[in-house]
Formats: C-alpha cells, sequence, structure tokens
C-alpha cells in the first residue's frame, strides 16, 4: 500500500495519528466492560493492550512526518474500525443491561432498541457515499440524543438507591449545602459492610466523616439536588452534552474539509453506546462533569480562532481569551486531577502550540485565569473549617489505601507478586508522557487543540495506569478526551498552522 502523495508530511502524520487515537479508543472502551471496569481475568488482557496502543500512540508523535505512513483517510482503514467498533458496542449493550444497581423488573427492551437504533445510526454514517447535509445530520444526532436521554432517564428511574459511598457522600452533600451546614465537616452513613470498608478506606468506621468533591462540584450537584432531588441528572445531562458537542465540533471540521463519511455522527453514536456510560452515570460518578466542561471549553476554543480576526477591537479579543481561560479552568476545578490540565501553560514551549500565536505573551495571565476558579470555590469553603476542608478534599486522596482490584498496572503487579508497590508509582505514568513533548513540539503532534487534547489524554492514562485506584469512571474521562481528539483531528488545518505563521499580533499585557 503506497503513501498517499496528495497529503503534505504534517497531514500524513495526522491521518496516523488518527489510525492510532481510533485503535486506542477502541481497546479502551472494550476493557471497561467486563467486570464493570474493575480488575479480572476478562479486562487485564485488553488493559494491557490498551497500555501498548497508547505507549505506541505517544511514541510515536516522536517520528518525523516523512517516515510516518501517511496513508489516505480510507486506507487508513479508520471507516472500517469505526464501523466494526460502533457493531461491537451495540452486540455487548444488547447482551446486558448497562447498570449494576437496576431493579429485577427492569425491562431491556428500551435499552436493546435504543442500542440497535444508535448502531443503525452509526453504519449509516459511515457508509462510502459523501456525508450527509449538515440539516440531516443535525436532525439525526438531535434524534439520537433525545432517545439516549429518553432510555436513560427510563434506566435511571428503576436504579434509585445503588449500594455505593459516592452516591450517599452527594445526596447528602447537596441536602446540606441547602440546610446550610457545611459538608466538610459533617458524617455521612455508611453503606458497606467492615471488610468492604476496611479495604475500601483503610479501616472500619460506622459512618463516613469525609466528603471529598471539590467545592464547584459540590455547588454544581447541590443545584441539579435542589431541582430534581437527585444529583445523577446532572451527570446524564452532561453525558448528553458531551455528544451533542462531539457532533458540532465534527461538524466545523467538515465544514472546512469534507469528509467521505459523517465523522461527528459515528463519534456521537460510539459516546452514546459507551459500554460503561450509564454505570458512570448510575453510580453518581463525577467524571461525566468534568468531561462535559472540557467539552464545552473545547467547543469554545474551536470558535476562539474565528471570532477573533486580525482585525477585531483589542477589548473584544480580551475579553474572549479571558472567557477561554475561565472555561477551562471551571473543568480544572470540579476534580482534583484536573490540574494536569494546566501542565501546557508551565512550559512557553508547550504553550506556544497548544495556543494560537498570538496568545503565546499571554502563558502567565492564562495560566492564573485557569487557576481562578479553583482557587475560589477552594478559598469559599476552606476559610470556614480549613482543617477539616483540607482533609476532606487534599488529603483524602492522599490517604487512600491500595486497592488490589484496580484496573491498573500496580494492580496487575500485585496479582502476580503480591508486592504493593508505592503511589508514587504514578508520577511515572506522568512524567512518561511529558517527556515526549518536554522542549519542543514533536513532528507528529498537530497544533492547536487537538494536540492539546492528545497531550491530556497521555497525561491523565499513564496517571491512571499507574494510580493505586483506577476504575471506569476514570477511564469515561479518557475516552472523552480521545473522542474529542477525534473530532478536531483535521490534517488541511494542521498542516496550514504548521506551514504558515500567524498573522495576528500579540494581545497588550
Amino acid at each position: 500500500m503506497m503513501p498517499n502523495a496528495s497529503l503534505s508530511p504534517p497531514a500524513q502524520a495526522i491521518c496516523d495519528l488518527r489510525r492510532r487515537v481510533t485503535v486506542a479508543l477502541s481497546l479502551l472502551l472494550l476493557m471497561l466492560y467486563p467486570h464493570s471496569g474493575a480488575l479480572g481475568l476478562g479486562s487485564a488482557p485488553l488493559f494491557l493492550a490498551c497500555v501498548y496502543a497508547f505507549f505506541r500512540m505517544g511514541s510515536t508523535l516522536r517520528i518525523q512526518p516523512a517516515s510516518s505512513l501517511g496513508f489516505s483517510q480510507d486506507a487508513l482503514g479508520e471507516r472500517p474500525l469505526l464501523r466494526t467498533l460502533v457493531i461491537v458496542l451495540a452486540v455487548l449493550q444488547v447482551l446486558r443491561l448497562p447498570g449494576d444497581a437496576l431493579h429485577a423488573e427492569t425491562s431491556r427492551l428500551p435499552h436493546s432498541l435504543l442500542a440497535i437504533w444508535l448502531a443503525g445510526v452509526g453504519l449509516w454514517a459511515t457508509r462510502r457515499e459523501r456525508a450527509a447535509s449538515p440539516a440531516a445530520s443535525r436532525a439525526l444526532a438531535a434524534v439520537c440524543v433525545l432517545s439516549a436521554g429518553t432510555v436513560f432517564a427510563y434506566l435511571l428511574l428503576h436504579a434509585p438507591s445503588p449500594r455505593i459511598d459516592v452516591f450517599e457522600l452527594q445526596q447528602r452533600g447537596a441536602a446540606l449545602v441547602w440546610s446550610g451546614q457545611n459538608p466538610y465537616s459533617a458524617l455521612y452513613p455508611n453503606p458497606y459492610d467492615p471488610v468492604e470498608t476496611t479495604a475500601f478506606f483503610g479501616h472500619y468506621s460506622a459512618t463516613l466523616d469525609h466528603y471529598p468533591y471539590p467545592p464547584l462540584s459540590l455547588l454544581l450537584t447541590a443545584l441539579a439536588h435542589r431541582l430534581t432531588h437527585d444529583v445523577r441528572w446532572l451527570f446524564l445531562l452532561s453525558h448528553l452534552l458531551i455528544g451533542w458537542a462531539l457532533h458540532r465540533l465534527s461538524q466545523r471540521v467538515q465544514k472546512a474539509q469534507p469528509s467521505s463519511f459523517d465523522r461527528g455522527l459515528v463519534l456521537l453514536c460510539i459516546h452514546l453506546l459507551h459500554p460503561r456510560g450509564f454505570l458512570v452515570i448510575e453510580q453518581a460518578w463525577t467524571e461525566p462533569l468534568v468531561a462535559g466542561a472540557i467539552s464545552l471549553w473545547a467547543l469554545f476554543r474551536a470558535q476562539l480562532s474565528q471570532r477573533l480576526e486580525p482585525e477585531a477591537p483589542r477589548l473584544a479579543s480580551r475579553v474572549w481569551v479571558v472567557a477561554d481561560s475561565l472555561l477551562l479552568g471551571l473543568a480544572i476545578a470540579c476534580k482534583q486531577y484536573g490540574l494536569l490540565l494546566l501542565v501546557p501553560f508551565l512550559f512557553p514551549s508547550l504553550f506556544a502550540w497548544t495556543s494560537p500565536a498570538w496568545l503565546s505573551a499571554q502563558r502567565r495571565r492564562a495560566f492564573l485565569l485557569a487557576l481562578l476558579p479553583l482557587v475560589v470555590s477552594y478559598l469559599a469553603f476552606a476559610v470556614v473549617q480549613p482543617a477539616d476542608f483540607v482533609e476532606d478534599v487534599l488529603l483524602f486522596q492522599i490517604k487512600q489505601p491500595f486497592r488490589s482490584d484496580a484496573l491498573s498496572l500496580p494492580a496487575l503487579f500485585y496479582a502476580v507478586s503480591d508486592v504493593k508497590l508505592p503511589g508514587a508509582v504514578a508520577a511515572i505514568g506522568i512524567l512518561l508522557p511529558l517527556s515526549l513533548v518536554w522542549r519542543k513540539r514533536p513532528p507528529g503532534l498537530p497544533a492547536g487543540l487537538p494536540g492539546q487534547l492528545v497531550l491530556a489524554s497521555l497525561l491523565l492514562f499513564g496517571f491512571f495506569a499507574t494510580a493505586k485506584q483506577a476504575f471506569c469512571n476514570y477511564y469515561y474521562l479518557v475516552g472523552v478526551l480521545l473522542l474529542l481528539t477525534l473530532a478536531q483531528l483535521d490534517e488541511a488545518a494542521d498542516a496550514e498552522a504548521s506551514d504558515t505563521p500567524s498573522r495576528r499580533p500579540p494581545l497588550a499585557s
């Protein structure tokens, strides 16, 4: 198979990256199906394959574009890969109900029909003919989102009380906010028996004395609880919002570069067919909130370069740049590990290619603005009872014991050796992908937002894969980042960004 001579070297590198991202996404989704995302005989081989796929994706960033595979979009096999993934995910959804806390009488029919419908739409979107008109694509996307929302709402009503501390903590924490009490100083019911409590928290206690979620997450779930009496409706809304953002981002790319199939529609279907997507919502894990905030920021960033034309007023430019940093800051403030999204701001060589060229002079200002939501929300609760706040939000995560059932390399190493690796091993998972881009942008990494999403995917996956605790909710976020990457990868735009210097003047400091 010969390389496509019509593609420039940067475009060839992006084609290769797109294929590797698709493979990594496929393995990531499949590994979460067995054991509900915990370590087991079914998930361990898929997990190791996924680690290898991410390692390959990261290592090929250093390859010079001229030596990459450089196959055209159809020759890459992206379309067959996506078609196969849609079919497999639909079959897995039909084989079992997606939740662990559903009533026994819950009908399987709505969920099975949804899976078949999404599979049909996904296969139609990846046919060889020219992609559907934008209007038809938007209409189908709306029907898919509404269908998934209706079925997930039905399932959520049939799982009112999942047996997990996450749900109990957030429900009671939200109620405490509206009663004027401090959730970080309260006691919570313990849904686990003594053996489970000792395994999960390191010691037994009849009650739980921690609320480990950041203030912004607390305030948003409190609002959802006030409106619906169940914080999980917020996570369902975020899940659907991610799908909508994926479609919108892909449509913006395809408007500039027509594709042979409707990538946005098929990525939306893959997201809604996530094998553990509903489980994450049912158990009240907060990753959909983080992923939703990142999706909104990605959509805003994609519009930013079009809004800020060279002749735009300088004041208007500042307003949009501030809004961009603050929106990223919301994603960072939703979860403690969100600070990893700030890595590009720390190094001028990284920030130069993860942001428009005319923003490079604003690195320190953008860094501080992105930290602002976190600092303000943390201080608002820390000043009341600082000891309780620091213990719950910061120290609790560090003190969490090693989990032998975690879907991570330390847990897998423990299974074969009975040796518990220290928690500091997770630093390796962060430093390894960071070393790929430490000094300058690798030639195989796209410019702008796609490059930042690839880097975030590698950093977060590396951190989770080497952590003492990692389950399907963490990898749910990585999956969303990979989907956003596929929605944004554009050979023509990247080639232009790589070869053409920006003509926009830097903003005044």
